[in-house]
């Protein structure tokens, strides 16, 4: 049996039936860049990776920051980007 967590990169349905759903929203698309960046810097052996917040707004932003935080990721900004590390 397979010892990796899949927690943290697969979403669950509902979440991905909330996404589907509100697929052109500046908040979805900043997710989608999110988590798309980490699963390929994961994939590469990598704990951080840098986010452009495109076209979010700042509560956007800010909530995107939060529930990572809450994940156990650090997140800072720099200038129009994210900065997201992880590692335990």
């Amino acid at each position: 049996m397979p010892s990796l967590h899949t927690d943290d990169v697969i979403p669950t349905a509902i979440a991905a039936r909330s996404r589907a759903i509100d697929s052109a929203s500046t908040q979805t698309i900043l997710v989608t860049e999110v988590a798309e960046s980490i699963i390929e810097a994961a994939d590469d052996g990598l704990f951080t990776v840098t986010v452009a917040e495109g076209s979010a707004t700042s509560a956007d932003i800010q909530w995107v920051m939060e529930v990572l935080r809450k994940g156990g990721y650090t997140v800072t900004t720099s200038t129009t980007n994210l900065v997201i590390s992880w590692s335990l």
